[in-house]
């Protein structure tokens, strides 16, 4: 599951439902902080990336997880569609 999302979600997602998370954020400053808040043994990891241009490959997570990204992204359409 890939995750546009704060740590805190991240991590109820990966223990209470025991999802392979990774969360992404175009800041290292809150891939620090997300490591940080996360507990140890979680399958959860986060990573500096861009949700409108993924260096993930197509079709790499079964689902994708956005809630406070969303209503700053300036493409909408595009971020829906893919």
């Amino acid at each position: 599951m890939l995750t546009v999302v704060s740590a805190a979600v991240a991590g109820f997602l990966a223990r209470d439902y025991g999802f392979a998370v990774i969360g992404i954020t175009i800041s290292p400053i809150q891939v620090k902080r997300a490591q940080e808040l996360t507990l140890f043994g979680l399958n959860a990891q986060f990573a500096v990336d861009d949700a409108m241009a993924l260096s993930f490959p197509d079709a790499s997570f079964d689902v994708v997880w956005s809630i406070e990204a969303g209503p700053t992204c300036q493409k909408k359409p595009f971020l829906l569609e893919n």
